[in-house]
């Protein structure tokens, strides 16, 4: 199982902390004891519980959780050197006496590993799954490893159980916390007391923090028995006995649907999210492998229990899970037949279903009725899909972890776990069985119908020789006689093509039975095959007729003429248009005799709507990219849609350098007479001679000046303006567009540039007249500007004694007009001050009259 994050959820029932004190026969517990005496040295045994879980109890099937405090070690070596802390308790000597039978395993308390000290931990309750809660405080650990076993006495104890995280998965979403990493759950039989060690792959420090143990128990009963009794549910119509052969297409095997084996429905959050199936991933839950047929049931509900209420996903992460007796389980919720989307493959689950076998299989297979069960179910499913189980799936991974997110990646149609995540699941042995369980599923039910495709799945049979007809291929898994049936919308067959092999293939030139071409519109693919066996599960796809051409609708190229000089005035090319379909597009650049001279990076799905696409101005030449020479280009923008039709468009487009690189400076003039800012001046280049001419523009488009400079020569040229109209009258205050032009041989070239006319000052102005405040404490003014052309004004502030000394003076950065701000100062003597506020604009105008304050400090 991989760490996925996903929004916490919670029962809306709970039941008393009380509840989980049966193993103390109602006395306080050894953490409730210890709570009660006081929190002590940082590794002190007693332990706090941070949380309780426990939902709302089915009758045939309860299950219940909770979470408590564990110690964290110094170092990866041990847990602690702290003695074995003997707690007060009941006796639970039946529940030891069935454990010590089953494991075999006797180890003294305190003793772990190699002889390695130990910590034992109380939980407090009962329980028979368990797993870890931690934060991650170390940089660059991928994988923390927990070694852990569990006794019902603290006398006799189960191997080692190893439990592996990992830190760059991301957080998990616990109920707790979101920041908490979280193990996967490992089924231990009915225990009370928990001893773990941990390591860091790559680090001597531990890199963990605040572990806790999530503990969940799944009580064995009678319902749960008859869930997995071999007549408790039969098995699907034409379903035949997991040990046997099947002829015709893999039938559905038994499943336990999730009501028999008890899943409580209000755990789970959210509706199901249904992707597609490419892929099959085989993963193992890493628990013991000795439980019993009637445990099975509870050991599911309890990783459904730890999945929803402990890692707070939307429900139990696995589509399918199998046990040891070859039963197979419902996992997540919404229909074993669709592709529900599970959380199994961290960046991989929208397009794939994941079947996990119950148990550990590192160092042992799984049993034979497992390995059946598993091979019968992948070789259903995966038909469902028309999936090879000996082929590969491309699917693209939507999480970043061994792989980016948006990556492709070509995997077995049946994977393990460790192929796409950073895991060991599903253990090394089961892992190394693959390839034999590929074979296996290959094997099982005849005939079958692999990737149904239809190439490609658009096409425009109008004789032009692009896309006029479709392929429409299956591989089979013999050589079977079989059809290919093609229908209308209204379900009645129109074409129909047979043959025997292999492989079924029919070239589609979009005609009916007759040789008639039909209209417009989606057609179905319906594929068939039989063999001595029986026929194959059908398959299809759609493929669509189309004949229309997409239309460019708006098309436009501004500014129609261009110098690339990298002045950034007119140095591209914009164009503009609607499509009504998705497109792939591609945009070219012709020059005066025809010949492509540039191709402008295709855009491979534009969809329907506005697109926009630039040309630069540049061309290709000897391998690069150069700036365009002068002259006459055409623009031509192509659109094919997915059929092959395809329409065009062209605007013709000049480049012209003839002038360049204009500036005026300042943007902003007063001429009012007063020196600062009267006049500005318009500075350009050129690159050749031509006749200049200037005019200005007012706000509502006339032209107030006009200026004919004359022929100019190559290089640098200003002209100053005045601010005054051809009547040698100073123009209103206002917006004004300068606009300059130069005309050659070739044609005229424009610029356009912004002059702003501003006569009136800034009036700066404090919320308040006066301000009183005590000594040692910050005064805090408020004051705006306001200026009705100006966006931006320079604001200084004087602060004066009552004498009229000089206190301060500060001059604050240029910001916008008409807010409110604030100034504060801390006086440092009592006394009377004026603290005086002017405002200059962005023409250089000065307020006349600053706005005093008069501030008194107590």
């Amino acid at each position: 199982m991989s760490i996925v994050p996903r929004r916490p959820t919670r029962s809306s029932t709970s039941v008393p902390t009380a509840a989980v004190r049966g193993a103390s026969g109602g006395r306080p517990t050894p953490w409730a004891t210890a709570a009660a005496a006081g929190a002590g040295a940082a590794l002190a045994l007693a332990l706090a519980v941070l949380s309780l879980f426990a939902g709302p109890a089915w009758a045939a099937s309860p299950t219940s959780g909770f979470i408590v405090a564990a110690p964290v070690p110094s170092s990866p070596a041990a847990l602690g050197a702290a003695p074995l802390t003997e707690f007060a308790g009941g006796s639970s000597a039946s529940k030891a006496g069935s454990l010590a039978e089953r494991r075999g395993l006797m180890l003294p308390a305190g003793v772990g590993r190699d002889g390695r000290s130990t910590t034992t931990v109380d939980t407090g309750a009962w329980f028979d799954m368990i797993g870890i809660l931690f934060r991650s405080t170390a940089v660059g650990v991928r994988t923390v490893e927990f070694r852990l076993r569990v006794s019902p006495d603290r006398r006799t104890w189960t191997p080692w159980f190893a439990l592996k995280a990992d830190a760059d998965s991301g957080p998990a979403g616990s109920t707790l916390n979101r920041a908490d990493l979280v193990t996967d759950p490992v089924w231990v039989g009915s225990a009370r007391y928990v001893q773990y060690e941990l390591d860091s792959l790559g680090r001597v420090a531990a890199p963990v923090s605040d572990v806790r143990f999530a503990c969940v128990e799944s009580k064995v009963t009678a319902a749960a028995k008859a869930a997995v009794s071999p007549t408790a549910r039969p098995p699907a119509a034409g379903a035949a006995p997991l040990s046997a052969s099947t002829s015709g297409p893999p039938a559905e095997p038994p499943i336990v649907t999730r009501a028999r084996w008890g899943a409580d429905e209000a755990y789970r959050s959210g509706a199901p999210a249904y992707g597609v199936v490419r892929c099959a991933f085989v993963h193992h839950t890493v628990n013991g492998n000795t439980y019993t047929r009637a445990q099975a049931p509870a050991l599911v509900r309890g990783i459904y229990y730890y999945h929803t209420q402990v890692n707070g996903w939307r429900d139990i992460g696995y589509n399918f899970l199998i046990d040891r007796f070859g039963t197979i389980y419902e996992g997540r919720y919404g229909g074993v037949t669709k592709a529900v989307i599970g959380a199994q493959v961290l960046g991989f689950n929208s397009m794939s279903t994941g079947v996990s076998l119950i148990g550990t299989f590192d160092s042992v297979a799984p049993s034979h009725a497992a390995l059946v069960a598993l091979e019968r179910l992948l070789a259903w499913k995966l038909d469902l899909s028309h999936l090879n189980p000996l082929g590969m799936a491309r699917a693209e991974c939507f999480v970043t972890q061994k792989y980016r997110a948006g990556q492709w990646v070509t995997l077995p149609v049946v994977s393990g776990h460790r192929q796409v995540n950073y895991t060991d699941c599903p253990g090394t042995v089961l892992f190394g069985l693959l390839p034999a369980i590929r074979t296996a599923v290959a094997g099982i039910g005849d005939p079958k119908i692999y990737t149904p495709t239809a190439a490609p799945g658009a096409f425009s049979p109008n004789g032009d020789g692009v896309r006029d007809t479709a392929t429409l291929s299956a591989v089979l898994s013999g050589t079977d006689d079989w059809t290919i049936a093609l229908s209308d919308a209204s379900g009645s067959v129109v074409a129909r093509f047979s043959g025997s092999g292999p492989v079924a293939r029919a070239v589609w030139d979009g005609r009916d039975a007759a040789g008639a071409r039909l209209p417009d519109g989606i057609y179905r693919a319906s594929f068939g095959a039989t063999s001595v066996n029986g026929s194959a599960r059908p398959a299809s796809v759609a493929v669509r007729i189309d004949t229309v051409r997409p239309s460019l609708t708006g098309f436009s190229v501004t500014p129609s003429v261009i110098s690339p000089n990298g002045d950034h005035f007119a140095d591209a090319a914009h164009v503009a248009f609607g499509l009504s379909e998705r497109c792939a597009v591609g945009l070219s650049v012709r020059d005066a005799g025809g010949v492509v001279v540039r191709t402008v990076a295709p855009v491979s799905a534009a969809a329907a709507g506005t697109t926009h696409l630039v040309w630069d101005g540049r061309v290709r030449s000897g391998g690069a990219l150069v700036a365009a020479a002068d002259g006459v280009y055409e623009v031509v923008v192509r659109a094919v849609d997915a059929a092959g039709n395809h329409s065009t468009a062209t605007a013709a487009v000049r480049v012209d350098d003839t002038l360049g690189h204009p500036h005026v400076a300042p943007a902003w003039l007063s001429p009012n007479g007063d020196g600062v800012d009267d006049t500005t001046t318009l500075s350009f280049r050129m690159a050749r001679v031509a006749r200049v001419g200037v005019g200005i523009a007012g706000p509502t488009g006339t032209v107030v000046r006009h200026v004919a400079l004359g022929s100019l020569a190559s290089g640098s040229h200003t002209w100053l303006w005045d601010g005054k109209n051809a009547a040698g009258d100073v123009v209103a205050d206002g917006a004004y567009t300068c606009t300059l032009a130069a005309v050659n041989g070739a044609g005229t070239v424009t610029v356009k540039l912004r002059l702003h006319v501003d006569t009136v000052p800034p009036m700066a102005t404090w919320r308040a007249g006066s301000l009183t405040v005590k000594l040692g404490k910050r005064l805090s003014a408020v004051y705006s500007v306001a200026d009705q052309l100006s966006p931006k004004a320079t604001v200084t502030i004087v602060v004066r004694s009552a004498a009229g000394a000089l206190v301060s003076s500060v001059s604050l950065p240029a910001a916008a007009t008409g807010v409110a701000r604030r100034y504060s100062f801390r006086p440092n003597a009592r006394g009377r001050y004026r603290v005086h506020l002017s405002a200059v604009d962005l023409a250089g105008n000065r307020q006349k009259v600053a706005a005093t304050l008069v501030v008194t400090v107590r």
